[in-house]
């Protein structure tokens, strides 16, 4: 799932895009995490964190505040709202 933001000032506009699934996954890599360890820690299958990845599903609220936890980052981090 891609999320695409359109905001319009009288001078231009921005587009904001942004994917959870990918955000988990970078962050997962970076912190050299499997599916499966990353799975155990939240609590939740490797399928369903396969599925985050993929942009197929979205965690739920008290996934994303486990996930800010695990990697130290903010839930708009992780929303893509901020990078």
């Amino acid at each position: 799932m891609f999320f695409v933001k359109q905001l319009n000032n009288e001078n231009s506009s921005y587009n904001f895009y942004m994917s959870i699934g990918e955000n988990i996954r970078e962050l997962r890599k970076e912190r050299n995490l499997t599916q499966e360890a990353l799975a155990k820690l939240l609590f939740v299958s490797q399928d369903t964190i396969s599925l985050w990845e993929l942009n197929k599903s979205l965690p739920d609220i008290k996934s994303i505040i486990k996930l800010t936890q695990i990697f130290g980052v903010s839930s708009d981090y992780i929303l893509g709202i901020e990078k």
